[in-house]
């Protein structure tokens, strides 16, 4: 997961998007160049050790190689595994509740 991107690359869906999200002037995206090279280097790992059987790849795997990754770049990339299954459903939990309360109050 990348912190502040969305699932797909706007620019490519429809190229007339570029120009409305440059015209928001908070509104900062990671440049499709990193989120590139996270994707390669995630990607390789996962077909090594899982089509490849090449298990010296497992620790790139790992949550703290994605910290390592992103550890000098504004935008940061999370590994999420089923390790962190539970903590990630209360999270989501936590964040709907909240957010169904400011929507609730908006009306």
């Amino acid at each position: 997961m990348v912190e502040g991107q969305a699932h797909v690359n706007f620019s490519e869906i429809d190229p007339g998007i570029t120009k409305t999200l440059h015209s928001l002037g908070n509104l900062v995206l990671p440049n499709q160049d990193l989120i590139g090279s996270y994707s390669e280097a995630i990607s390789t790992s996962f077909f090594e050790v899982y089509i490849g059987r090449n298990a010296s790849y497992r620790p790139f795997l790992k949550s703290a190689y994605a910290e390592y990754l992103s550890q000098e770049e504004e935008f940061k990339l999370d590994l999420i595994t089923g390790d962190s299954s539970a903590e990630l459903i209360k999270s989501i939990e936590t964040l709907s509740h909240r957010n169904s309360k400011r929507f609730l109050t908006h009306f």
